[in-house]
């Protein structure tokens, strides 16, 4: 007997604490109805609240997910509050009284779910109000990447009151909420008032801007909210509004650093020594960084004047002491970058771009040349090197003569005999490009180095490693040591070959633009956002040349006049020019282009 009562008084506790424990239910089919409101404290609507704590309660059981942050409620709470769930409820609990006669509206997006499969409450809102009349009015518009023209989900829309001094820089806003997944914003239960209005990207949650690292928009005119407001859309871009300073002058190893807080866009420094040059450069991409480097091994310090400006072209300059101090270290490896860009049959032109890491102080041009063949080899003169102001990249180009691109029997004839790999053409036909069909291929690099430099081959060791009867392709060539560095280092073998390609494996876009502005900037850009062909003020023209791809079309409109394109400034209430970007008649703004293809006229009104 007690045996069976013991069984049945744990069985009894096993109840009790299954009930007590609030899991979801298994087994079933699967849960896909979201939790349903069924009534709230106060009600939708409701006036002259007066209690310090919010009840809503479902229809089923529930969870909230990071309420602090999915839950906007308007104007902003500035104490503190409390979020709490149990079972099928939800509770706010205010630490302070709400403010009097005032219109409160809660969005609560998705922070709340139900707690077998997470479905979120859909479209759940409440509003109402601490006085005798509840705010009706509402402001909808959609937000985008102004250089992009992508949708911007979840940016924050800030709202401030246009008499007050407050703005997005120095306090959150008084109303807010955030955008949908497709870019599109609603904010209800606004009083009549004369509104400031603002969209950030707001990483940080602290509901100011870091114009830093946050991408950011605004409208330059107050909003006089009489009625509602629709079609309220705001760009955003990234664009850095601090002050330019200086953050730090020292010697860094080798050289000599001078940091700023932020991206320049240039830079000049004056020593007060006349007799004084030095050499710098920015010390990677960020460009908020300048180094000096000692040339001649200054022992003294030595002043300077320093003028640094941004991309809003506020400019600051500071006088500086600089030493250059004894190191162990060794200076860092010069180094460059290549690039050569494919050359069109047609209208062949040669262009090379180097960047280096250290700006370049001599060079040797009687190692830097451009090898089409035996009979037609290039070597650069300085009038061919077109260089950058601080002598860290340099342009060369040379007009190729078309001739050496006219197919001869006789020419062809002796390539196929000459040649004793047929697969060193065959290589050069994958991806849609071809070498010179004319080009003599019958010399090795040995040969050409002894041939055309006249110098000693042994300082290319790389030169003795190809057989006599490998062909040569079309090439630009830099020697070892054909350029020194600020530092006396030298740069190393540059070799790059040329690869070609014939016009009718490319594609032409026709533009018509229909506007009345006078200064516009049309770019041709590609599916990275980078712009591949630009023109100026063009009405009905060509984009000639193109590689087949996606591409898009924007205009940058220079609507002051001034010859550039204006990315505004937040602080002086400057929006940024306008950017258009091109739609076909169904709204799509990509062109695909195909070789040998003439795509358009694209037309463009705005």
């Amino acid at each position: 007997m007690n045996r069976i009562i013991f069984i049945l008084l744990v069985l009894n506790i096993a109840l009790i604490s299954a009930c007590a424990n609030q899991t979801a239910p298994t087994g079933g089919d699967k849960d896909e109805t979201p939790p349903v409101l069924v009534s709230s404290i106060p009600n939708q609507g409701e006036l002259n609240f007066q209690g310090n704590e919010i009840i809503l309660t479902f229809d089923e059981l529930i969870k909230t997910d990071n309420p602090k942050e999915q839950f906007l409620i308007t104007p902003r709470i500035k104490d503190e509050y409390d979020i709490k769930y149990k079972k099928n409820k939800v509770i706010i609990r205010f630490e302070k009284p709400l403010d009097d006669s005032t219109t409160y509206s809660i969005n609560f997006r998705e922070g709340i779910k139900d707690l077998t499969e997470g479905n979120p409450a859909d479209t759940l809102k409440l509003a109402f109000s601490t006085g005798s009349y509840l705010d009706s009015l509402s402001i909808s518009g959609y937000v985008y990447d102004l250089m992009t023209n992508r949708k911007a989900q979840d940016i924050t829309i800030a709202i401030y009151d246009a008499k007050d001094t407050l703005d997005i820089f120095n306090s959150p806003p008084v109303y807010y909420t955030k955008t949908n997944s497709q870019g599109i914003y609603n904010i209800e239960n606004l009083k009549n008032s004369v509104y400031k209005i603002y969209a950030l990207q707001d990483k940080n949650k602290n509901l100011t801007l870091e114009s830093k690292s946050e991408k950011y928009g605004f409208i330059s005119e107050n909003i006089h909210l009489d009625s509602n407001f629709s079609k309220i859309d705001i760009p955003i871009q990234l664009l850095d509004v601090r002050d330019v300073e200086l953050q730090s002058s020292r010697p860094s190893g080798t050289t000599y650093s001078i940091k700023y807080n932020k991206h320049l866009i240039d830079y000049n420094i004056n020593s007060l020594d006349s007799t004084v040059h030095l050499y710098s450069n920015y010390t990677d991409k960020t460009h908020n960084t300048i180094q000096l480097f000692n040339d001649i091994k200054y022992q003294d310090s030595i002043a300077i004047s320093i003028l640094a400006k941004d991309s809003l072209f506020n400019e600051i300059t500071d006088t500086i002491k600089i030493k250059f101090e004894a190191t162990q270290r060794k200076p860092a490896d010069f180094t460059a970058i290549s690039t050569i860009p494919t050359i069109i049959t047609k209208t062949p032109v040669f262009k090379a771009e180097l960047k280096f890491n250290k700006p370049v102080k001599k060079i040797n041009y009687d190692s830097i040349y451009l090898y089409l063949d035996s009979a037609n080899i290039v070597y650069f003169k300085s009038k061919d090197l077109n260089w950058n102001q601080h002598r860290d990249e340099v342009t060369l180009t040379y007009d190729i003569d078309p001739a050496l691109f006219i197919s001869k029997p006789e020419n062809i004839a002796s390539r196929n005999r000459n040649t004793q790999k047929p697969s060193s053409n065959a290589d050069t036909l994958k991806a849609n490009r071809r070498n010179i069909s004319d080009l003599r291929q019958s010399v090795n690099e040995t040969d050409k180095d002894n041939q055309l430099i006249n110098k000693k081959p042994s300082t290319d060791k790389d030169s003795t490693k190809l057989k006599l009867e490998e062909p040569q392709q079309p090439h630009f060539y830099a020697a070892p040591s054909t350029f020194i560095s600020a530092e006396s280092d030298s740069s190393k073998r540059i070799k790059e070959k040329l690869s070609f390609v014939k016009p009718e494996e490319l594609g032409v876009l026709l533009m018509d633009i229909q506007t009345d502005y006078k200064h516009y900037f049309v770019q041709l850009i590609n599916s990275k956002y980078e712009v591949i062909a630009e023109e100026v003020n063009g009405k009905t023209f060509q984009f000639k040349n193109i590689e087949p791809s996606e591409y898009r079309i924007r205009i940058l409109v220079d609507s002051n006049l001034n010859g550039i394109w204006d990315s505004g400034n937040v602080k002086n209430n400057q929006e940024p020019e306008p950017v258009i970007f091109y739609k076909n008649s169904e709204g799509n703004e990509i062109l695909t282009l195909r070789a040998n293809w003439e795509l358009g006229p694209n037309v463009i009104s705005f």
